[in-house]
């Protein structure tokens, strides 16, 4: 286990602390809204209030991978927020980091509490290890749940996305930078995967019902995927769709990656033993998939690596481990493209060697030092994405320009 640095936050970091606070919500460990401004806001709040401190943890390459946000008070020690960064979970991290919490810290002479959701079974058991034990128990009626407002968002936010790179397209596609800058956001899952029975194989796609359900792609969407050249079975496109938006992805990037890894062969098996569709390697990158899409801490099956909805499920959830991998950089855009080089060349480039400056990168910086750092083959990979990504987004946003009278009535079969 490496040793863990820490540092204090400042009211600079509140923007990285309110994504991290975003996060926290995201998994159910925390409650309340997921606005950035307002997440940083109050942060911004806290780090100035004179009582509530934020410790930064970084291994011993400087990759941020836990944070504490803690109020001391004249007898006792709040624990307000805590968390392990997903890729640094499983190894010790938040152990090492309460120790030195409470070893180099806290005072030794205060009490120590903190808060953890009746629902977060996990958390309890891991506090109550290290020798939290029960005090008082909330209870709560809570509020009528606002979930049918914020899910209907997202397709207004997306079409929104679409428009705007638009009109900005012709700009970008005329320089190496541009063909660089990334056509979708990226945020935390809205909603976990569904338990993984013992060797359970998801079932296929089944083919859409007449009218389309909110989150899955239309006809008209993939009509215009196949003629701007793609070239996966509709099942695939319809899975693909409906895992991205799942994890507030944009499902064009997600169709690009897998044509690019497997060229929409489920049987797909690479040199290095990679297989299916997103080209999981079992016993490496595959565990940290199966573990981010199904909470199971093993290596998948071969027979689940091979099942185009479960490949695709895992595929996008460790590519959302990885842009969680790049959270102290500010731009979504930014995390991105990193995480997509790193999909195909590891994380180990980029620890090493990305400066500190990076944190306020945009994507075309971010192009610009993948184009010069990371290997050929990853600078083509990336490419590759990149424009497959542009040219399908571009190419559904002008089908939902068009009149409905003029898309047709064709159904592509499943």
């Amino acid at each position: 286990m490496n040793a863990l640095r820490y540092r204090f936050a400042t009211s600079d970091d509140a923007a990285l602390l309110a994504r991290l606070n975003a996060q926290l919500v995201k998994e159910g460990a925390d409650f309340g809204p997921t606005d950035p401004a307002w997440l940083e806001q109050r942060m911004r709040g806290w780090l100035d209030s004179g009582h509530d401190r934020a410790v930064l943890f970084e291994d011993r390459r400087g990759q941020l991978v836990a944070y504490a946000l803690y109020e001391e008070q004249a007898q006792e020690i709040y624990l307000r927020q805590f968390l392990v960064r997903d890729l640094a979970r499983h190894s010790g991290v938040g152990r090492q980091a309460f120790e030195l919490l409470r070893g180099k810290i806290w005072s030794a002479h205060k009490r120590l509490t903190l808060e953890v959701l009746a629902s977060n079974r996990a958390a309890y058991r891991f506090w109550r290890s290290l020798g939290y034990r029960n005090c008082a128990v909330t209870l709560e009626i809570p509020a009528p749940s606002a979930a049918p407002a914020q899910a209907s968002a997202l397709p207004q936010r997306w079409m929104q996305s679409l428009s705007e790179l638009a009109a900005g397209a012709a700009r970008k596609v005329s320089r190496f930078a541009g063909m660089l800058a990334l056509v979708s956001l990226v945020s935390m899952p809205v909603a976990a995967a569904a338990p993984l029975a013992d060797d359970a194989v998801i079932p296929a796609a089944a083919p859409p019902p007449a009218a389309v359900e909110p989150g899955a792609i239309s006809d008209a969407e993939l009509r215009a995927l196949r003629s701007s050249g793609g070239h996966c079975p509709a099942s695939i496109y319809r899975t693909a769709w409906s895992v991205a938006r799942t994890y507030q992805m944009e499902p064009a990037w997600i169709v690009a990656v897998i044509e690019a890894e497997s060229s929409c062969r489920s049987n797909a098996v690479s040199k290095a033993g990679a297989m299916g569709l997103m080209q999981l390697v079992p016993g490496s990158g595959a565990r940290d998939a199966y573990r981010l899409a199904y909470g199971r801490d093993e290596p998948p099956s071969q027979a689940v690596l091979r099942d185009p909805q479960a490949n695709i499920r895992m595929g996008v959830a460790y590519l959302h481990g990885l842009h969680q991998h790049f959270i102290n950089i500010g731009e979504a855009e930014t995390r991105l493209l990193l995480a997509t080089a790193s999909y195909n060349c590891g994380t180990d480039l980029f620890d090493e060697q990305l400066p500190i400056a990076s944190a306020h990168w945009d994507s075309a910086e971010a192009g610009r030092w993948i184009g010069k750092h990371a290997p050929r083959e990853t600078r083509s990979y990336v490419l590759q994405v990149q424009s497959r990504a542009l040219r399908y987004a571009l190419a559904i946003a002008a089908a939902h320009a068009l009149p409905a009278a003029a898309t047709g009535k064709a159904v592509l079969a499943p």
